[in-house]
């Protein structure tokens, strides 16, 4: 795409964690983009023209590999799936409980009232707990704050609570 970044570059500022966040840092150092979000926006979003799947375990594997550890393995921001089909995305969601998932992300910067309720009660009909986050990234996402998200965000410490019985 005509941008000049060496994986070298990337990797000396994520270390052994380099993701799409540390593109876009170098971008912004190197003047390409003028923030973080021009970066994601014109690059490094899902719809980017620069945007390049991860390898990645299979889900299922992932929730094996979490449960073994000893880890609770929740289902993040399952709004973002990509189900708009409401039978559809229960269906995918009722697979991962049968793998294994512990958890669902209810509580989310992305989900409206209605989306939490709905992954509270499919939570509840698969038997597993609820799980919440803002989806705080620092600066790479100024918009969002820690512990509040993007000011609709509301996490009962009951969630936490059911989370360490």
């Amino acid at each position: 795409m005509g941008v000049d970044i060496r994986i070298e570059e990337v990797n000396a500022l994520g270390r052994s964690l380099a993701g799409r966040p540390h593109f876009a840092k170098l971008m912004v150092d190197k003047g390409i983009v003028p923030n973080i979000q021009e970066a994601f926006r014109r690059y490094l979003d899902e719809s980017a023209p620069g945007y390049v799947d991860r390898e990645e375990p299979l889900l299922e594997e992932a929730i094996q590999r979490v449960n073994d550890g000893g880890g609770i393995s929740s289902l993040a921001h399952p709004v973002r799936l990509g189900k708009r089909n409401h039978d559809e995305e229960e269906r995918l969601i009722g697979k991962l409980a049968e793998a294994g998932l512990q958890a669902l992300e209810a509580y989310h910067s992305d989900h409206t009232a209605s989306d939490s309720a709905r992954y509270v009660a499919l939570a509840r009909k698969y038997g597993m707990k609820v799980t919440g986050g803002s989806d705080f990234h620092g600066g790479n996402k100024p918009s969002i704050r820690l512990g509040v998200g993007s000011g609709h965000l509301n996490i009962s410490m009951r969630v936490l609570e059911d989370l360490l019985a």
